[in-house]
């Protein structure tokens, strides 16, 4: 019989009560083994046979030890700067997360392989907490160079998806729109008018309310287009057209049931006899 398995060698060998709830007469095999590192250990016989265990415990703490040295030594597991670095570690190795991993984004190999050293450049680049790391180029990696860290709302003025808006002669995202004095509305009524192609002009400076802002949230979710007279619009583009002669719930409504686009513009909506 075979005596030797990964670092353990078998001496000898003893049956021993299988250990269960209901107490059967049942027993299994267990090895007496010396572990490659001196030390010896009863074992299951089944688990050393079958690779589920491979030394007498020595593996386990060397390769603990290993990872600690490559993390560097520190007591900062837990810690918020730990869950940056935990967090940027974790989105680039994820080819499924379209953003980081998906896209090419990596760390550098120091940081990656110690948190010892992305916790000195993130000291002396003014980190403290509440403040989130953001990459200056956003197609670039996670490098000292190209990162450094702000608020929430500056990261989100740094994102990749983040909506560019040029408005006499100024290009902006639209949170930066947003906080521009000549903005009458809050943030979140200009990307509703946005996705609801707006002028933009007048997206900006019209006070909230009204009849226009009440059909946004049907527009931003519909966005199917209408042909006529060999031009295509959206229907809210078509609704604000000096040709249509009803307003946008009408037109939404008529070419849900079937109509025609030149019916479905030009046909005045009926009002009910008094």
């Amino acid at each position: 019989m075979k005596n030797k398995y990964n670092k353990l060698k078998i001496l000898r060998t003893e049956r021993r009560p299988l250990m269960t709830p209901n107490k059967t007469k049942k027993t299994e095999r267990w090895a007496l083994c010396r572990c490659d590192c001196g030390k010896r250990k009863w074992i299951r016989l089944a688990s050393v046979k079958n690779g589920r265990t491979k030394s007498c415990g020595c593996m386990k703490a060397e390769a603990n030890r290993i990872k600690s040295s490559q993390l560097g030594k520190h007591n900062a597991t837990g810690t918020p700067l730990f869950e940056v670095w935990k967090g940027m570690l974790a989105r680039c190795n994820n080819p499924l997360d379209k953003r980081y991993g998906g896209r090419g984004i990596q760390v550098c190999s120091s940081w990656r392989a110690s948190f010892t050293a992305f916790q000195r450049w993130a000291l002396e680049a003014g980190y403290q907490r509440g403040l989130v790391i953001d990459r200056i180029d956003n197609d670039g990696d996670y490098t000292p160079v190209n990162c450094r860290f702000i608020d929430h709302k500056g990261s989100c003025r740094n994102k990749s998806n983040n909506i560019r808006i040029t408005w006499h002669g100024e290009t902006k995202t639209l949170v930066e729109w947003s906080e521009d004095r000549r903005c009458a509305v809050k943030y979140a009524t200009l990307l509703r008018r946005v996705h609801a192609d707006w002028d933009f002009g007048r997206a900006l400076q019209t006070s909230a309310g009204g009849t226009h802002d009440s059909t946004i949230g049907s527009v931003r979710k519909d966005r199917r287009e209408l042909t006529w007279r060999g031009r295509t619009k959206t229907l809210s583009e078509w609704a604000r057209s000096p040709e249509c002669v009803v307003a946008y719930k009408t037109l939404y409504e008529r070419v849900r049931a079937g109509w025609e686009a030149e019916r479905a513009i030009t046909v005045p909506s009926k009002r009910k006899a008094k």
